[in-house]
């Protein structure tokens, strides 16, 4: 039940995702649908691009929390249902490599192992690569 609904999570994302030349739409006449869900987004906190993201998601689950990307422990993920990786990629080094404005992530592929996530933006890529996923930047 928990991964329908993190696939249904998956496509309220993307089909109504914020996005820096769009911000999140609170003023919609449609009512929004929430789902019976503990989501946990880990991203840049306190930046305008991780409030929107807040702001939308708080719309659409019974629960959001959102921390930064270095604070993505197994513990901070206890107790919910679908974790959400994220992060603007902020500029990039001298020969060409995108820099995060967080830490790494100190969370290992085993740790993460019985609870559905949801990697994207900067942050998922560089996590991905991190894991040595099929899906990443550098081992795709």
């Amino acid at each position: 039940m928990i991964l329908q609904l993190a696939i249904a999570a998956a496509f309220c994302v993307l089909q109504d995702a914020p996005s820096e030349s769009r911000p999140a739409d609170t003023t919609s006449s449609r009512p929004a649908e929430v789902l019976p869900l503990k989501l946990l987004y880990a991203g840049n906190a306190g930046t305008p691009y991780t409030a929107s993201w807040e702001a939308f998601l708080k719309q659409h689950a019974a629960q959001v929390k959102v921390i930064s990307g270095s604070a993505l422990t197994a513990a901070a993920m206890e107790g919910f249902d679908v974790v959400i990786v994220d992060g603007e990629v902020e500029s990039k080094s001298a020969n060409g490599e995108p820099r995060l404005k967080s830490e790494k992530i100190p969370l290992t592929l085993n740790e993460a192992q019985g609870i559905p996530m949801l990697m994207m933006g900067g942050q998922g890529g560089f996590l991905s690569d991190d894991w040595k996923l099929k899906l990443s930047w550098h081992h795709g």
